[in-house]
């Protein structure tokens, strides 16, 4: 049940009878756990078949390679001709976590505009407010188009139940081989709620640094010099975190400022590309190997973004899992850290590599002790490219007016920093994928106290009903490039 931090709250805090129908269903959403790994949607997915049901809506198709790990597929026939667009939002959470919560993280505590709970803006809340504007379209419906809600499993894992799943093996029955664009509501706040309009997905590449050592009795390295592969590990993350450096692509062209009151299309950008499917693991070349000169700017692992489109830049983080070591009395023989990248489109896993060994290469020479090599992750998390909407597409138009429409202004282009499904809808189905049109903030997500402002909730209800209206009754269907 829904809990009121205050006994007496403000003027204007909402008991919970008072809840809007999109915020009442958020809380429900976070009330019905779904941590992943885990793996385990099958509460949620019924909930939102109940909620389906009672707003009148259809019954949603069951799309699942495991019956533990349910997609759900619901549509809506506005008439013939007109566009087809998809609604996507992941069902599962990331789990509860190490980190000290305040507030019950499976229990929605509203404060004022804020509720609170684990997966209210991460994606809950989104996954309502796209409930409620399918109702809403139903109720009125745009003259033409078709509409495709799509709540999918196993997004916080790795897909392989959930996106992954439907792009490879579900096309039809999905939705995807027939829809023109995809909307999903990650969180798209990056200082601000609606502060963005996210037409890049960032991918990821997955790897471990592993360092060897000569393992031994640990009383006897005065006389041995046996080398400690924790002490090379520790000394090869602090290098990382230092001194690696991508070679990243050119920026594509933001839209330009919008006339008012409705944005008008922007010049079409450089088309970057977007990998059809994962690229396949390959080994990592020794560290010895000869390093060919870069062919686009250098940048720091973590560099400003490039001037034009907001957030266009790579990022690198080490130590993200660190292991080795025995325990006391013996010297580590092996030890090493795991680290991630998150990719731009147009990054090569050829240029990725031969980055990351350039960088082997010279801590191996500054570093005499260091033995070292590089292991990815298995397919497809080894390497999953990132995604990008052209600006002038019909989808960012519409949605550029949608947020013109709701809040008065539009925001500029933007990289969403996280990787999403686009990976698989845009990347492996081919549909283009706006990543992150939803309510929240990036930063509240898979931390501690998780919040979501139940206004941006009800507002992101208003923006998928706009984005569906202007998409969907366009004169024409299929096939939009």
């Amino acid at each position: 049940m829904v809990q009121i931090m205050s006994p007496r709250p403000p003027e204007g805090v909402m008991r919970p009878p008072e809840l809007s129908s999109v915020a009442a269903l958020t809380a429900a959403l976070v009330e019905t756990p779904s941590p992943n790994p885990g793996g385990d949607e099958r509460a949620v997915a019924a909930l939102v078949a109940e909620a389906l049901a009672e707003r009148g809506l259809p019954r949603p198709r069951t799309l699942a390679s495991d019956p533990k790990r349910p997609n759900l597929v619901a549509e809506l026939d506005f008439g013939p001709g007109g566009r087809h667009l998809c609604l996507s939002g992941h069902l599962d959470t990331k789990p509860v976590g190490d980190a000290v919560w305040t507030v019950e993280p499976l229990r929605a505590t509203v404060d004022g505009d804020r509720m609170y709970g684990l997966g209210s803006a991460d994606m809950k809340g989104a996954v309502a407010a796209m409930i409620e504007a399918a109702a809403a379209l139903a109720a009125d419906p745009p003259p033409c188009g078709r509409l495709t809600l799509l709540f999918t499993a196993d997004e916080e894992d790795g897909a392989a139940y959930g996106a992954r799943h439907l792009a490879e093996y579900e096309r039809e029955r999905s939705g995807l081989a027939s829809a023109d664009a995809v909307i999903i509501g990650e969180p798209g706040g990056l200082d601000a709620d609606w502060d963005r309009l996210h037409l890049v997905s960032r991918g990821i590449a997955r790897f471990r640094m592993i360092t060897e050592g000569d393992q031994g009795h640990s009383s006897l390295v005065e006389r041995t010099g046996a080398v400690n592969a924790g002490v090379t590990a520790a000394r090869l993350l602090a290098r990382f975190a230092e001194t690696f450096r991508l070679t990243v692509p050119t920026p594509p062209t933001p839209a330009p400022p919008p006339a008012a009151p409705a944005p008008a299309p922007a010049p079409a950008p450089a088309p970057v590309a977007a990998a059809s499917a994962p690229a396949p693991a390959s080994a990592p070349a020794p560290a010895s190997a000869p390093v060919a000169p870069a062919s686009a700017p250098v940048a720091p692992a973590s560099a400003p973004a490039a001037p034009g489109l907001d957030g266009w830049h790579a990022t690198a983080n080490g130590g993200m899992r660190l292991y080795g070591g025995v325990g006391y009395g013996v010297v580590p023989g092996r030890a090493g850290f795991d680290a991630e990248v998150r990719l731009l489109p147009g990054m090569t896993r050829e240029t990725f590599e031969r980055d990351l060994h350039a960088f082997l290469a010279a801590s191996t020479e500054a570093d005499p002790d260091l033995r070292a090599r590089v292991e990815f992750d298995a397919p497809p998390c080894d390497w999953l490219p990132g995604t990008a909407v052209p600006a002038d597409h019909p989808v960012a138009t519409a949605a550029r007016r949608a947020y013109a429409t709701v809040f008065g202004t539009t925001p500029p282009d933007a990289v969403f920093p996280g990787t999403t499904d686009a990976a698989w809808l845009h990347g492996l189905a081919g549909v283009p994928t706006l990543p992150a049109v939803g309510p929240g903030l990036l930063a509240r997500c898979h931390a501690a106290d998780e919040w979501v402002s139940i206004t941006a909730v009800e507002q992101a209800v208003d923006v998928y009903q706009q984005i569906a209206r202007d998409f969907c009754a366009a004169p024409t269907g299929g096939g939009v490039a």
